[in-house]
């Protein structure tokens, strides 16, 4: 996903269903009042409570349709053609895969990026005026062969690129969905034209998106959100004395109706504000990993542990311009022996 001053966007989400199987903003929302419970009897979003892997919901049959080669994170730069690397968690080292090389893009940015269980990377572009969001396409990681326009992308509900992450169906399931999400925190499932619920229900005031959002899901099942210049004060508005400076916010999101399962404040991660750059989010191992490059230069990676609450710098030279990361639901979600 990306970040930068000359755009406004917002946030949506939907689902593609596969069986057995970036974006770009300007201000974050103006401050206004405590955030409202969700419609559907969702909780509402909160700064208190983190969340821990592996307590997800009942199992299903174990995985058995996992590519030997879809262990690590994969992340996307923002170049011409862009670029996946391999990144390994446990050795905090990069490896270059393939570029990305798909018909009739000339003109377009890859903003986003999930990786399937299969060894394919399913690659949004975005167009560079309104309607920003163009064509879901799907590149094989082994060949670099792309099949372009493979399903219709949503209709945001403010015009934005997109973030987007698998997550499996059930826990340890072998078949998973694609969501995706725009700076308005929707979900949508494909198909359907009602979304299933929303992030953060905007009070009045407090503006209708986020600078940005990105997504990652696990083989447990579960959706996590990245917001970067989230500014929304809880209970006070904003003064001189306490002027709601932007932060990055880490949550879980309930896929069944789009609502924040926690909502957690990472001043520890550095948020843009209005510097333009690029950003990616992924877990792996029982840690949420926060890839930023600032001004699209090198990027930095922080390692967010969801039971401390804490962000430790891992990394500070990766690849230029990191837009976007994916996982597959064959990586783990427990720390690794």
């Amino acid at each position: 996903m990306m970040v930068s001053i000359r755009r406004a966007r917002s946030v949506l989400v939907f689902i593609i269903a596969v069986g057995g199987l970036c974006d770009c903003a300007v201000d974050a929302p103006a401050p206004g009042s405590a955030p409202q419970t969700d419609d559907a009897g969702g909780p509402a979003a909160t700064d208190a409570g983190g969340f821990a892997f592996g307590d997800g919901g009942a199992d299903a049959p174990a995985q058995t349709t996992c590519d030997p080669n879809v262990r690590p994170v994969f992340v996307l730069t923002y170049a011409n053609p862009a670029q996946i690397y391999s990144f390994d968690p446990e050795t905090l080292t990069y490896k270059h895969v393939v570029d990305v090389v798909c018909p009739n893009t000339t003109g377009w940015e890859a903003s986003t990026m999930s990786v399937d269980r299969t060894y394919h990377a399913w690659v949004v572009w975005g167009g560079t005026t309104m309607p920003f969001n163009k064509r879901l396409d799907r590149l094989d990681l082994a060949t670099g062969a792309c099949e372009p326009d493979v399903a219709p992308l949503p209709t945001p509900v403010a015009p934005s690129n997109f973030g987007m992450a698998f997550a499996t169906d059930a826990k340890n399931g072998t078949s998973e969905s694609l969501y995706f999400t725009d700076a308005g925190g929707w979900l949508f499932r494909l198909g359907t034209s009602t979304t299933l619920g929303q992030y953060y229900k905007f009070q009045q005031g407090e503006g209708t998106q986020f600078s940005g959002i990105e997504l990652s899901g696990s083989g447990e099942g579960r959706l996590f959100n990245f917001i970067m210049n989230y500014s929304i004060q809880y209970g006070h508005p904003c003064t001189a004395q306490d002027p709601c400076v932007p932060t990055v916010h880490i949550g879980e999101v309930d896929k069944t109706n789009g609502s924040a399962i926690s909502n957690v404040s990472v001043p520890t991660i550095p948020s843009f504000m209005l510097t333009p750059g690029g950003f990616a989010f992924a877990q792996w191992g029982g840690l949420l990993w926060a890839f930023e490059s600032l001004n699209f230069g090198a990027t930095k990676v922080y390692a967010y542990d969801p039971v401390t609450q804490t962000a430790v710098l891992k990394n500070s030279a990766g690849p230029k311009g990191i837009v976007g990361a994916g996982v597959s639901t064959c990586a783990p979600f427990t720390p690794p022996n």
